[in-house]
């Protein structure tokens, strides 16, 4: 980074996602500081504790800065780390694997050629007893050539979801949906999940190196991610900063409040958060004369 009037001290840098598909995947770096220039680079021969609830699953110096772990974290398990390098002072952190949201889905449509007839209906939510996830989801093309293409916007017309991302003004796509859509992503608080009992929308354009991606398509793939509390604070803040970024240029910068993105690493900086999710496949259209 270039200088900076921020005295920002030196710390361990932690990321890490925990999901119960994934084996465990911690990368370790420490901010260090050169004059008043920051930068991130890697760590080497850290020393590591992490338990699963009160089990040690590993406890020693590491050799890279890339910690892995062939081992899958447990729905409902609580996970802890603590990490040790050199002089700077140990961080830590601490979370829990939330154990997913179900529900059924379906998928009706008119024409084949017609996405804004695409209407996807999920309904009989199942949410775990003493939940304190948000749900996320989003929407994907699946082409034949085994490429996977997201979404860009979903139209839904719903109170429930929350309204960081949406966008309006637009041409309602049909009488199910509305004329507002969301960028990329749904997400349902976690105070709102238990007031669903039905959502519908549809998914419209999806980019493939930048340009509209209308064809080769085999299946919609609807991921619902379960996201504990870390994990939902963190992305809905990332979110929010990539959005507020104002150019040099722009008269509005001046009024320019920069947003903090969501940390729960002690004595540290960056990610330990847990999630889940759960992927369901719809048949694409078959073309037809």
């Amino acid at each position: 980074m270039d200088q900076s009037s921020i005295n920002e001290a030196e710390r361990l840098v932690i990321n890490s996602f925990l999901s119960p598909f994934k084996p465990i995947r911690v990368d370790l770096y420490k901010l260090q500081k050169d004059q008043n220039k920051y930068s991130c680079i890697g760590v080497v021969g850290a020393h590591i504790i992490l338990k699963e609830n009160e089990t040690t699953l590993y406890d020693d110096i590491y050799s890279d800065s890339i910690f892995t772990l062939n081992y899958f974290p447990v729905a409902g398990a609580t996970y802890s780390i603590e990490v040790s390098y050199e002089d700077l002072a140990s961080a830590k952190a601490t979370t829990n694997i939330p154990k997913a949201i179900r529900c059924t889905g379906e998928f009706s449509y008119g024409k084949y050629w017609d996405i804004s007839s695409f209407l996807i209906k999920l309904n009989d939510f199942i949410v775990p007893p003493n939940n304190r996830a948000s749900l996320w989801i989003t929407a994907y093309q699946e082409l034949e050539d085994g490429e996977t293409v997201q979404y860009n916007e979903i139209y839904v017309n719903n109170v429930f979801i929350d309204k960081t991302n949406s966008c309006g003004g637009m041409d309602a796509v049909n009488d199910s949906v509305g004329s507002i859509y969301y960028e990329s992503f749904l997400r349902i608080k976690n105070t709102n999940i238990h007031k669903m009992d039905e959502l519908i929308f549809t998914p419209v354009k999806a980019y493939y190196f930048g340009e509209d991606y209308l064809f080769d398509q085999e299946k919609i793939k609807v991921k619902l991610i379960t996201a504990g509390p870390e994990y939902d604070q963190y992305c809905k803040n990332l979110y929010e900063q990539k959005n507020r970024i104002i150019h040099e240029e722009d008269i509005s910068s001046v009024f320019y409040q920069p947003s903090p993105v969501y940390c729960n690493i002690e004595n540290g900086l960056g990610l330990f958060a847990g999630m889940n999710e759960i992927d369901y496949y719809f048949d694409y259209p078959v073309k037809t004369e």
